[in-house]
């Protein structure tokens, strides 16, 4: 039998993240994975810093990501296009991402297509809230501890 201390333990992951936030409370996660894929798409997007000192296009590399309010209708487009193409994956699928030095060689990710399909999903309807709040989206790259691959710990 398992020592008490044990018996309770929760199995915890450790994801990579980017987080779609509009207060510190109302939040939308999405996998890294999923992002580096679409990457390219976002940069559709007119984008800036917290300052609005530097304008992008997508999101940056590092650091927070402001999405303003004129491109809240164009994310929740593009988000809807990506949901649409995966729909049409595999039940279980890896996406491969950016080359990463760390592990000379690029990363990849397993993914579970009803997860994705849910994480757009959240995504669009979060696009919808903001949109009719008048908010902007702080969009940032960061680490959650998950118990079963979907809930924040």
């Amino acid at each position: 039998m398992l020592p008490k201390s044990n018996m309770n333990k929760t199995r915890e992951k450790n994801m990579l993240v980017y987080s779609f936030e509009m207060s510190e409370k109302e939040k939308v996660y999405l996998n890294a994975g999923v992002i580096d894929t679409i990457f390219d798409s976002l940069k559709f997007l007119k984008t800036s810093d917290k300052l609005k000192i530097k304008k992008n296009k997508g999101l940056f590399f590092k650091g927070s990501t402001y999405i303003e309010k004129e491109n809240i209708s164009k994310l929740k487009k593009i988000v809807s296009s990506w949901k649409g193409l995966f729909s049409e994956a595999t039940q279980n699928f890896v996406l491969i991402g950016f080359f990463n030095t760390k592990i000379d060689g690029c990363e990849r990710w397993n993914c579970n297509k009803e997860e994705v399909i849910e994480s757009f999903e959240k995504l669009i309807i979060f696009c919808e809230k903001v949109e009719k709040e008048n908010k902007i989206i702080r969009c940032r790259k960061l680490t959650v501890k998950l118990t079963d691959n979907r809930e924040e710990r």
